[in-house]
């Protein structure tokens, strides 16, 4: 994901430079300095999320988190969305509803799924004034049901906004309920920012901080690197501790210090999140018309960094 543009010339650069002196090391430790980037990237973190896990792809970094919430709750119940994806790697397949359901795969038991809160297309939709607390009284129940199978909870993981299952914007009140549910039966709680982080929402440089909830463990993926292969978690000091020594394996190295900080840069210095903001708003107002235009589209999805439109045609 060119999350700056493909090759931009300060993020080429950069990798560049830091290509000529990157240092591969093994058995041994190496003093290159303390990196500038997991500073950098505080910054924008509320200060609860205080240390950085890098890796090199969003699944690695969705796998760490798997095993981290079930160090920390010694649980190992999963609550998913329905429909939703978290990665092509084998440990994490069974995480992504879309993948064992389109290719017959048989869900491991320790997965739950709960309903998408889809007001559209969904079992409750938005002309259901309770829509919302319906979705959550489900939720609920997946829940309660994952206890009553014996297994303790380990953690709800999702994207705060739905992008997989396609550009859907749940009601905030509907994730601020799920995270109060998961940690009331002492599961963590995940937010999979591979598709909206660093400011793809424009609003804000995370999507649950739109949502206004404040994750356990965070999940950055593609955008990271734009297109160097880097990844990372982000969580607290105390969950990280329980890798241990594991925990040197997951440093920032050389590369991704010159990468992400180039790419943080272009971001503020080119207005970008101020610019997907501009530009959606414009796509939005163009798309209404065209709804308006067109009686086969039905709905309108106004989710940066994406915009759906949804047709629907007669059946002829």
């Amino acid at each position: 994901m060119s999350h700056v543009g493909h090759c931009h010339p300060a993020v080429v650069e950069a990798t560049s430079l830091a290509m000529v002196t990157e240092v591969a090391s093994s058995g041994w430790e190496i003093d290159l300095g303390e990196p500038k980037y997991p500073k950098d990237l505080r910054q924008i973190l509320p200060d609860h999320l205080d240390t950085f896990l890098f890796c090199n792809s969003g699944s690695e970094a969705v796998d760490l988190a798997l095993q981290l919430s079930r160090l920390y709750t010694c649980g190992t119940a999963v609550i998913v969305v329905d429909n939703a994806f978290h990665g092509a790697l084998d440990s994490v397949h069974q995480l992504s509803p879309k993948i064992y359901k389109s290719n017959n795969i048989s869900k491991e038991d320790w997965v739950h799924s709960v309903t998408m809160p889809d007001l559209y297309r969904g079992p409750y939709q938005s002309d259901d004034p309770l829509a919302v607390e319906k979705y959550v009284a489900d939720a609920k129940d997946v829940i309660n049901k994952a206890r009553d199978g014996g297994r303790k909870l380990a953690c709800f993981i999702a994207e705060p906004m739905l992008t997989v299952p396609g550009c859907i914007d749940p009601p905030s009140t509907w994730l601020q309920e799920l995270y109060k549910m998961v940690r009331a039966f002492g599961g963590l709680c995940i937010a999979d920012e591979v598709q909206t982080s660093l400011g793809r929402v424009g609003s804000h440089y995370w999507s649950f901080q739109a949502q206004d909830v404040k994750p356990d463990i965070v999940i950055i993926g593609k955008s990271l690197g734009n297109g160097y292969p880097m990844a990372a978690v982000v969580t607290s000091r105390e969950i990280a501790a329980l890798l241990g020594e594991r925990i040197k394996e997951y440093q920032c190295t050389r590369m991704m210090d010159a990468v992400g900080c180039a790419v943080l840069n272009v971001l503020k210095q080119e207005h970008l999140m101020e610019s997907a903001t501009e530009v959606g708003t414009v796509l939005k107002n163009e798309l209404m018309k065209l709804q308006i235009k067109h009686e086969h589209i039905e709905l309108c999805m106004f989710l940066q960094p994406g915009e759906c439109v949804d047709c629907a045609y007669p059946c002829t």
